[in-house]
């Protein structure tokens, strides 16, 4: 199979964490199996780590509207995006790279079809696939915002809930598939989501290198 994997998040990157290395496990995983994995991930810095079958797209957080208007690119740059950059800058960040990854979907499924794709809920990363939804999208969901906003006891401030309707309307709207890595999330998502399907519990993974053969007695 032909598999899309959609996350800002994935290694190596500075100062990101759990999503990115479930990705990058989940993405070594397929390509060991036999699958072609292409992944459409944020920008980073640092070499890439050469995985079997995983072919790595890094997109930058940049969004340009369509509009041939000079007045209408004008008010986007000088009113709406100065403003969302200003109330919320790694919230715009991450939504301009959602609305980036639109291109590069496209031009992926030009080149490869895909047959199916996944991406997490967080920053809403699979927003744009769904809006294509030109294939099965499987979605997990790792940490909703709002909750990490509460746990955290951030202030819920507008581009927060921006950020946490963006999730909601993804996983609402566009997944074929939902899997969480625990009871205790599928209780959480359970009680308050809206979802096309039930979440399936599926656990978090990671590598075991296998033991060294013991020595010939």
């Amino acid at each position: 199979m032909r598999i899309g994997l959609v996350s800002y998040e994935y290694p190596p990157q500075q100062g990101l964490g759990g999503v990115g290395t479930y990705m990058f496990r989940l993405a070594g995983a397929l390509g060991k199996a036999g699958h072609e994995v292409y992944v459409i991930a944020g920008p980073s810095d640092r070499a890439p780590v050469v995985q079997h079958n995983v072919h790595l797209r890094r997109i930058a957080a940049h969004y340009e509207i369509s509009s041939t208007s000079r007045v209408v690119k004008w008010l986007y740059w000088r009113g709406f995006a100065s403003l969302m950059s200003w109330a919320q800058p790694a919230i715009w960040h991450w939504i301009k790279w959602d609305l980036a990854s639109l291109d590069a979907l496209r031009a992926l499924q030009a080149e490869r079809p895909l047959d199916l794709i996944e991406a997490p809920e967080h920053a809403a990363n699979g927003w744009m696939a769904g809006y294509l939804h030109a294939w099965p999208i499987v979605m997990r969901m790792h940490c909703p915002w709002e909750l990490f906003v509460r746990i955290n006891r951030f202030p819920f401030n507008p581009m927060n809930r921006a950020l946490a309707a963006l999730e909601r309307k993804a996983v609402a709207t566009y997944a074929d598939a939902l899997t969480v890595p625990s009871l205790a999330m599928k209780r959480v998502v359970e009680r308050s989501w809206t979802m096309r399907r039930l979440p399936v519990v599926i656990p978090n993974f990671m590598d075991v290198p296998q033991a060294p053969a013991s020595p010939p007695v």
